[in-house]
């Protein structure tokens, strides 16, 4: 049997030596969740021997991220806006970015009281719960069009006990219309372009999915675009992670829709990711 140190350096070398930048990080990473401990107690408990079953099951997922697969389907869940959620393979693994989306959202609505909000292309469900979980007082509903990823955000909502409905529903369906008494609607849709694919990392070519990424290069606005529509014709107002390619373009077609104010804002890296179309 092995130390949690021996189990550390073997599983740090392992990844580094395959060419991972961040081994170290993610050995940390994957052993605080199997094991249930602080990234501190990775190294106060160094001394801590692991039993035959634990040193299996880490090899096991070691040779899954070896094999490129995130480490966020390996230890199967992630962090997001202090939230755990589960994430596996057909889910969208949330990103940091987005994190402020919805820090803007519930800093609006923080204004506002009560009202409904609804997420498209929820996937998980962060954008849904989040903001369930921050703004409990919000009805708040997730729509997407895979039934992989709504099992996910259904599991998540149950698991953290949030009050979020989740429906499946192809948005780019003409007779798609938004629920009623919508306030707000907040998406995190498709927006990079298959030619931009050559420049994405393998990890994520090769396990996210592919309808939650990409939208043709004929049509990189689509999602906006038809989201737009249906905001304007709800009287919502509508804010949304975009491509930084595009934020420009995005601001004159979502002005000319009929929406009072638009905005982009940076993230925190400086580059423009987030819309807000403010209808009134």
């Amino acid at each position: 049997m092995s130390t949690l140190c021996q189990i550390r350096r073997h599983i740090a070398s392992r990844l580094a030596e395959a060419g991972n930048q961040e081994s170290e990080s993610i050995a940390r990473l994957l052993l605080a969740d199997t094991l249930n401990l602080s990234l501190t107690d990775i190294f106060v408990k160094s001394d801590l021997t692991l039993d035959k079953d634990t040193e299996s099951h880490l090899e096991t997922c070691l040779n899954r991220l070896l094999s490129g697969e995130p480490l966020q389907y390996v230890v199967g869940s992630t962090v997001f806006c202090g939230l755990t959620l589960a994430v596996g393979q057909g889910v969208l693994i949330p990103r940091p970015e987005t994190e402020e989306l919805v820090g803007w959202v519930v800093s609006d609505l923080n204004k506002k009281g009560q009202g409904r909000v609804v997420d498209l292309c929820t996937g998980s469900g962060c954008i849904a719960l989040s903001i369930k979980h921050l703004l409990p007082q919000m009805s708040v509903c997730g729509v997407d069009v895979s039934s992989v990823a709504l099992a996910y955000a259904q599991r998540n909502a149950t698991t953290l006990s949030l009050d979020v409905s989740f429906t499946q529903a192809n948005i780019l369906d003409p007779n798609y219309s938004l629920p009623t008494n919508v306030s707000v609607v907040v998406s995190n849709p498709p927006y990079v372009r298959m030619s931009e694919a050559a420049e994405m990392s393998s990890v994520v070519l090769d396990n996210e999915p592919h309808e939650a990424l990409f939208v043709p290069d004929t049509d990189p606005l689509i999602f906006y675009r038809l989201i737009g529509r249906l905001c304007v014709s709800a009287h919502a107002d509508f804010y949304a992670e975009v491509n930084e390619a595009f934020a420009t373009e995005l601001v004159s077609l979502l002005t000319t829709m009929g929406f009072c104010s638009v905005e982009v804002r940076q993230d925190f890296t400086g580059r423009p990711r987030m819309i807000r179309c403010l209808i009134s």
